[in-house]
């Protein structure tokens, strides 16, 4: 069974006190974050979910400026 990986830069971003870490790597966040962007065909930001996708995957930090990007892409 695969287990949570939680980076070091997405806890203490806090991601509004949610977690960004899930079994399958993604949070809701990001996921409705991804969707938006493929809708919107805002390639940059795909590739920034994809980031943050792959690196909770593989256990690593999150680029803060990644962060930033879904921290504040619906404001």
């Amino acid at each position: 069974m695969s287990s949570v990986h939680h980076s070091t830069a997405a806890r203490q971003s806090g991601f509004g006190g949610r977690d960004l870490g899930r079994t399958d790597g993604a949070s809701d966040e990001v996921m409705m974050i991804l969707e938006a962007a493929n809708d919107l065909g805002d390639h940059d930001t795909v590739a920034v979910c994809h980031r943050i996708i792959e690196a909770n995957r593989m256990g690593t930090p999150v680029a803060q400026a990644d962060m930033q990007v879904v921290l504040t892409y619906f404001r």
